[in-house]
């Protein structure tokens, strides 16, 4: 690959945000793996041009940079440590991104867990709904690795009309999270 070329990325989870975030991705000519425990869900994006993978693991070995959006803390920690899970694809040029809404002490036992394959974690959970992040404007609070937040920048920026990085903490960065939803929701 040329140093011009866009990273392969993975994306994990698609709901109704993931589903947008994969189609702006795309959209940009992004090379996307995508899966999700529904494979139907997986279908939208498939004819849009992602290629879908078997199991999270696959997704991870596919991408330079793979993101996570699950619905909650137990599903993230059963997707990540089962045995076809995200952790046993990562190794340590890999870069992981979760975006879901987590509590600060479940992004800060993923970040640790996914640090301990020698990868790098970025914590960027997504201020706005689904109607935001299909036009892509909503807004990136990103904690964790900082070189990762700056090589996926590209990506971020075809998925958000904003990103904002509060420091190396992944817990932080769930926590910023949901004060300005507070404040989005006033």
């Amino acid at each position: 690959r040329t140093e011009m070329s866009l990273p392969r990325l993975g994306w994990i989870g698609l709901g109704q945000m993931g589903q947008s975030h994969v189609a702006n991705l795309l959209a940009k000519r992004f090379p996307v793996t995508v899966w999700n425990r529904n494979k139907t869900k997986c279908e939208p994006a498939e004819r849009a041009g992602a290629t879908v993978a078997d199991t999270p693991a696959a997704v991870v070995r596919a991408s330079d940079v793979t993101f996570v959006m699950l619905s909650n803390s137990s599903a993230a920690l059963d997707v990540y440590q089962q045995p076809d899970g995200v952790l046993s694809g990562l190794s340590g040029e890999k870069g992981l991104v979760d975006c879901a809404s987590l509590d600060a002490q479940t992004m800060r036992k993923l970040g640790t867990l996914v640090q301990g394959t020698g990868a790098r974690f970025c914590a960027a959970p997504v201020a706005g709904h689904s109607g935001m992040a299909q036009n892509a404007t909503c807004q990136f609070i990103c904690g964790g690795d900082e070189q990762l937040f700056t090589s996926i920048s590209g990506a971020l920026d075809a998925m958000s009309k904003h990103k904002v990085f509060v420091g190396s903490d992944p817990g932080a960065a769930a926590n910023h999270k949901v004060v300005l939803n507070g404040l989005l929701a006033k």
